[in-house]
């Protein structure tokens, strides 16, 4: 066995061999060098408004999430061989990353199943004019998709009914239900605000009307202005909504919708009787208010 000798470091070697030299990591004397090039792309991409990450949160939660963990090595690894403000912005990026995961902002966790959802509501409305009742009543909610940031189309029915009251002589009296039934159609903007959907828009179109005639208000025209017959109908009329919603995400497959609105619509009411025809305007705006949820089954 051959003898070892120890150079001046204390480092045994054979006789003969070149003496051990510690292998040192090449000095970096730009700071850009030291980056990966995967880390100088992002920054150069960071400014760029046309990528489509950068206009999305979802986007930028995934390169958030990819900065943090293609970091090589241990943390001790990554302190020698990352300059000192690389460091510092990967602990900026992991705080960020658990203020998001606090929040709920990731929109992994949003209503994420099923393109289309349906579920109960409860909507209240509110006459806006003297003669005109509000009503509570139960209905249908649903939802296509999930939707987006951004302008876009808007469509609805927003269906509605109210009672109206009429003088007859010197006193006032019900009259009847009036049956509004709007299809619209409009114009609106959407932002997405961690797990819930803000959207404002502002709807049109044509509404279909009817008219019920109480019997009461039957007797006492008859009564009060000696008619013989009577009858009612409802002219249709064009309707405008402005409205303002917010879709929150409960789970992947359960959302909550909540809705105010308020819907423009004058339609003509004329009662035929054996005296003549009586043709009278109604105002019959309406304040909405909606709240429903649903469940996505496909």
């Amino acid at each position: 066995m051959p003898k070892l000798d120890a150079d001046a470091r204390g480092t045994q070697h054979a006789p003969g061999a070149p003496p051990y030299e510690r292998k040192r990591l090449p000095v970096v004397t730009d700071a850009s060098q030291a980056k990966p090039q995967w880390w100088q792309q992002d920054e150069k991409d960071q400014d760029n408004p046309r990528r489509e990450d950068n206009r999305t949160g979802c986007g930028r939660w995934h390169r958030l999430c990819r900065e943090i963990l293609r970091c090589p090595g241990s943390p001790a690894v990554a302190r020698r061989l990352l300059p000192a403000e690389l460091m510092k912005a990967r602990a900026r990026s992991l705080f960020c990353l658990l203020v998001l995961l606090a929040t709920g902002a990731p929109s992994a966790l949003a209503q994420t199943g099923g393109t289309f959802a349906i579920g109960p509501s409860l909507s209240m409305r509110r006459g806006m004019a003297a003669g005109t009742k509000g009503e509570i009543s139960p209905g249908i909610q649903w939802r296509f998709g999930h939707g987006r940031n951004g302008w876009g189309w808007h469509y609805g029915l927003s269906w509605y009914s109210t009672d109206l009251d009429q003088p007859v002589g010197a006193e006032v009296a019900g009259f009847g239900e009036l049956r509004v039934r709007p299809f619209l159609g409009g114009y609106g903007y959407s932002r997405r605000v961690g797990r819930t959907l803000f959207t404002a828009k502002l709807m049109g179109g044509y509404a279909i009307n009817s008219f019920e005639l109480l019997p009461t208000f039957d007797d006492r025209y008859r009564a009060s202005l000696n008619a013989s017959t009577i009858s009612a109908d409802a002219s249709n009329t064009l309707v405008l909504k402005p409205d303002v919603s917010a879709w929150v995400d409960l789970s992947r497959k359960v959302g909550l919708n909540i809705s105010l609105g308020y819907m423009v619509a004058r339609p003509d009411v004329t009662v035929s009787s054996s005296l003549g025809r009586d043709t009278r305007q109604i105002k019959a705006d309406v304040l909405m208010f909606r709240v429903g949820a649903v469940y996505s089954i496909f």
